[in-house]
Formats: C-alpha cells, structure tokens, sequence
C-alpha cells in the first residue's frame, strides 16, 4: 500500500475509467442529484485509482461536499488563482485522506 505522500506527489492528471457499481445506491443517487455526479464519479475514480473500496453514497457525498467546501475556502484564502490541475489535486488529496486509515498514511 503507497503511503498519501507519495500517492500525492505522483497524482495522475489523466482520470481513468469509473466503475460506478462498486458503490451502494450510486446510479439511483446520481439520478436524484445529477449536479453532483462529476464529484462523485471524480472521488470514486481517485480512491479506485489507490485500491481504495469507497465509502457507501451517503458517506461519499459528505466527503465530496467537504471536499468542495474547503477547495473554496482554501483557495479564496490563497495569493493565486489555482489552476485545473491544483484544483484536481487538493480534490483528490483531501477524499484520499478521508478514506485512507491513519495508520497507512504516515510516512517510514
């Protein structure tokens, strides 16, 4: 199991196919809330992508909805404006350390 820092160091740019079926009730979710279904799909990608199951689709829309809250507070805060990739990035970073267990996220 890679540890996040390398994981966030080496973070793909290129998303990679969704296997949306390994989350309980995400098609019927995506249905109700179709604004949502690009973040979604986004962290089920990321956490895939790191062998990671995602959580159920109550849990995962809570994270993404974090997820998003402190993308904007963090960037409003910052000197620059992020570009595509950063913006992908802190995404990424921040669903990966919701779900990733403490233990596997320290470093040697």
């Amino acid at each position: 199991m890679p540890n996040l820092s390398n994981i966030l160091q080496h973070s793909p740019t290129q998303p990679h196919p969704c296997d949306d079926s390994r989350v309980a009730g995400f098609n019927l979710y995506l249905n109700d809330s179709p604004s949502a279904s690009r973040y979604l799909r986004l962290s089920v990608q990321a956490l895939l992508e790191y062998s990671q199951d995602p959580p159920d689709v109550q849990r995962l829309t809570l994270i993404v909805e974090a997820a998003l809250s402190a993308q904007a507070l963090f960037f409003a805060a910052s000197l620059h404006d992020p570009d595509p990739v950063e913006l992908h990035r802190f995404f990424e970073m921040f669903i990966l350390a919701c779900v990733v267990p403490p233990e596997k996220r320290r470093t040697p």
